[in-house]
């Protein structure tokens, strides 16, 4: 009974350790993507390739430490609105148009972290699979007609992504990210980010669309530690 009782005091005492560690830390920056794509036609394999467009990216994460070498697990829940832009002119028409997927992102991040000397800031780098959801998102912009006559149409509506005979894109999107970044000793943090998606997003056969590249930077602050500037 005594030894029960002891093993249950130290699991309790591990666990309130744990707790008192974790941190949350909000994050507000920005995505920049790149979306590449390819179709097919009579066998043949036609490549496109798209303009790097920015968009905003937040949300909140909860590092968890893994014992105490400085090893921890980072889930979160993340905001981020990533777009692409197409450009397409012959001597009929030019379109410009420019579609926006505003996303839920839940990433996990696989972190360490070192300090650089004791009670100072410290550096950190990490690995993160994703998986996202485009719950929204909307096509903007404009077709012109340049013959008989021209003529300007303005282009603004919803894109769908239920599925369905009217589906234009799939919603579920997963990859990875890696990076790197520096948290300052009074709790403010920098972080930039590298990440591929993997997710054909293209409902059409012989089709793909995916998020190719995408960099990120942002910012953030660090809640809940105990002693400023001290790491685990």
């Amino acid at each position: 009974m005594k030894k029960s009782l002891l093993f249950l005091a130290i699991l309790s005492g591990l666990a309130a350790h744990t707790y008192a560690q974790v941190t949350v830390t909000p994050e507000f920056g920005f995505l920049t993507t790149k979306f590449s794509a390819y179709t097919t036609d009579n066998g043949m394999r036609n490549s496109l390739n798209y303009d790097w467009q920015i968009g905003p990216r937040g949300g909140i994460a909860f590092d968890i430490p893994i014992g105490s070498k400085g090893f921890s697990v980072e889930p979160g829940l993340f905001y981020n609105s990533k777009m692409i832009r197409v450009v397409d002119e012959n001597s009929m028409m030019r379109s410009d148009l420019k579609m926006s997927m505003s996303n839920a992102e839940l990433p996990i991040n696989l972190k360490y972290s070192w300090s650089i000397r004791e009670y100072t800031g410290k550096l950190f780098v990490f690995a993160t699979p994703y998986v996202s959801y485009s719950f929204s998102g909307r096509r903007t912009g404009d077709i012109t007609v340049k013959q008989p006559t021209v003529s300007i149409k303005q282009i603004d509506d919803k894109i769908n992504f239920k599925s369905g005979a009217t589906q234009e894109l799939k919603p579920l999107d997963y990859g990875a990210y890696v990076g790197f970044g520096y948290q300052f000793q009074m709790g403010f943090q920098l972080k930039m980010t590298y990440g591929v998606g993997m997710s054909n997003l293209s409902v059409v056969p012989g089709a793909s669309l995916k998020s190719s590249s995408m960099f990120g930077l942002s910012a953030g602050f660090v809640l809940g530690r105990k002693i400023a500037g001290r790491f685990y």
